[in-house]
Parts: structure tokens; sequence; C-alpha cells
């Protein structure tokens, strides 16, 4: 098996079956963009290869869009509202560090603001943030500068990390749901360290079979479709072939391994999908007035599987009060409780990894 994550590859046309299956995270228009994947490099100690899921080094902006100067007017209906433009723009050829930087550096301010910040949309925060730094006069500076960063996320978001943000700032995700995709690759590798250590050669080294074993103990509400989809992104071999963890763990901005890749994917995936039943479920319980009371709202979510997780803090949080003062007729707009539900902690504890207790049944499922 690949001494190396790297060079756990699998074929390019298993890599664009996946993101076609994804394509309605961005819509169809977008498939072409996260294409792009198909066509990029991935690295061999220094060599390069085309297709995979694996660890993904994209051709030069230069050769996957038009060198131009200009940004063209963006009036798309996916576009955030606040960063729709009319009139073309200076193209600042963003690099992907740069907007990773940035952007995470605005979801740690919101973060340390509280869930009532993170409820405003991630695009308009951003925008009026810029307008505040740059100070008065500089307005078109701000907008020129935001435009280029949605121009350069929506360029890569082919890549776990730039999807992750452009779904952000679509509105499509909430902050914590960013913050979990980069981190739960890690927070993975520190869990396996702690739960199986070094072997006596010193390395991360388990069998195939431990480590799916332990994926599947550590991320458990993930459904059985996904566990056979993220299989076939395992190195070649049968369940006795050791693989190194640390390896398939790798998570990088510009370098992960193929399993990072799937598991990314599907957390976004995972996440998207319940914010969306969320969204359905709130407004089908909404009144005229476009309000939901605690009663109303408490035994819609009863009646649904996927959002019955809701405990009594989680509803006083997104009816903005205590859950002493919380009563069967409190009111709350259907879009500020969608909003604050997306910006507690609710998404994490269903699809960030965890370490069970003891007690926890093991699965019993095999890896082929």
């Amino acid at each position: 098996h690949a001494k190396h994550p790297v060079t756990v590859l699998v074929g390019s046309e298993d890599a664009e079956a996946m993101l076609r299956h994804r394509s309605a995270m961005l819509g169809e228009d977008a498939l072409d963009d996260r294409l792009t994947l198909i066509q990029a490099t991935t690295t061999t100690a220094g060599a390069t290869r085309s297709g995979g899921r694996g660890s993904v080094m994209p051709k030069p902006a230069a050769e996957l869009i038009s060198d131009d100067s200009w940004l063209p007017p963006d009036l798309l209906q996916e576009t955030p509202p606040c960063l729709r433009r009319n009139e073309r723009t200076r193209n600042l050829w963003f690099s992907r560090k740069k907007v990773a930087d940035f952007i995470d550096g605005v979801l740690q301010t919101r973060s340390r603001q509280g869930a009532s910040a993170c409820s405003t949309p991630f695009a308009q925060h951003m925008l009026r943030g810029l307008k505040e730094e740059m100070g008065e006069g500089c307005t078109h500076e701000a907008t020129e500068f935001g435009a280029n960063v949605y121009a350069a996320v929506k360029r890569y978001s082919s890549e776990p990390d730039f999807l992750a943000y452009f779904l952000l700032l679509q509105g499509k995700l909430p902050d914590t749901a960013v913050r979990d995709s980069k981190a739960m690759c890690p927070e993975l590798l520190r869990i396996f360290t702690s739960h199986f250590g070094s072997g006596d050669d010193g390395l991360n080294n388990i069998t195939k079979q431990k480590f799916y074993h332990g994926l599947r103990e550590f991320l458990q509400n993930k459904d059985e479709k996904m566990w056979k989809e993220l299989v076939t992104y395992f190195p070649a071999g049968g369940p006795d072939v050791l693989v190194n963890f640390e390896w398939l763990l790798l998570d990088d901005l510009y370098v992960l391994s193929p399993v990072v890749f799937a598991l990314r994917l599907q957390h976004l995936e995972e996440v998207l999908t319940l914010v969306e039943r969320l969204e359905q479920v709130v407004h089908a319980a909404a009144d005229a007035r476009r309000k939901v009371k605690y009663e109303d709202i408490k035994a819609a979510f009863a009646d649904d599987n996927e959002l019955s997780f809701l405990h009594e803090e989680d509803y006083a949080k997104a009816f903005e009060t205590s859950v002493a003062e919380l009563t069967p007729g409190s009111e709350q707009d259907a879009g500020r409780f969608i909003d604050l539900v997306r910006a507690g902690d609710i998404l994490r504890g269903l699809f960030f990894p965890i370490l069970p207790s003891d007690d926890a049944d093991a699965p019993a499922a095999d890896v082929g």
C-alpha cells in the first residue's frame, strides 16, 4: 500500500462522479468550477499527476480562468446581494492563503461576538467590517476587496476549504459548520493518536480494518451510504493491510489525503442537508405573521427524526430567553429562530468527531 498520503489515489472518474453527486450543494451552474479538481494535480514527492480525490495541488489560477485584469459584473442570483455588481472591478488575484487567512479572521471575530453576531449573514457582516476598517470615503475599495474575496472563493471552490467558504458566503452554512469542517480531521488525528498511540516502531500504523472501525466509533451519526462511499477512498489491499493514520488524516490548505477530502465533503453535505431540513420544518410551523410558537415548533421537531435532538436549553437560546421563562406561548420570528439554531453548537454535536464512553457499542460493520 502507499507510504505517503498523497500517493493514495483513486480514479479521476470516481472523483468526478462524487462531485457530480454533490452538484446540488452549489447548483448546477457551478459544477464546472468544482470539476476543475479533476484537472488539478496531486504530488508524489514533488512529482505531479492528474486526477484523484487526494491531496490536491490545483493548477495556477491563470491556467484555470482567463488572464484578465478585471472581474466582470456579477448580478447572478446565487451571489450574495451585498456583493452583486453591475460594473466590472479590478481583479486583485488574491491567493488561497490570503483569502483563507482573511475569512478565518472574520470567523474568529464573529465567534468572539457570540451567536447574535453569527446570525447576521456572513457576506453582509464581512462587507460592513471592511467598510468600517477602511474608513469613510473608502466604500469603493471595500466593495472591490469583498468582490475579490468572493471571486477567489468561487475560483477555488473545488477544494473543501473554499467550498465551505463559498457556501458560507451564500448563506447556506453557518459559521460553526465551516470551523468544524476545518477542524474535524485534526481532531480525528488527535483522537486516533490518543486512542491508538504509536506502534513499537514509533509509527502510527494500524490495520485498515482498525482505522475503519475507529472512524465509525468517532463519527457515529454518519449514515451507511456514506460509509460505503468512504471506504472507496482507502488505500488498496485487504483489511489487515497496515496504514498510517497520521498520513491518511493529513489536512492542509494545499495538501490533503483522499480520506480527508471525502470526510470533509461528506461533513458539508451532512450539515447542508440538516440545515435545509431545519428551514423547511420551521417555515411549515410558522403562522401567517412568520412567527413560531414554542409549543408548535417543539411538536414539529418531535415528529421529525432528524430534528428531535434539540434540548430545552437549545430552544431557550433560539427564543432568546431562559429555560425558566420559556412558555408554550413564547414566540420568535421564524427567520431569527433558524439563524440562532444554526449559530449554536447543535450541528457540532451531531457531526463533529467525539471519543465515546467506554460502554458505547462498537461498530459491527467490516471494511472490505
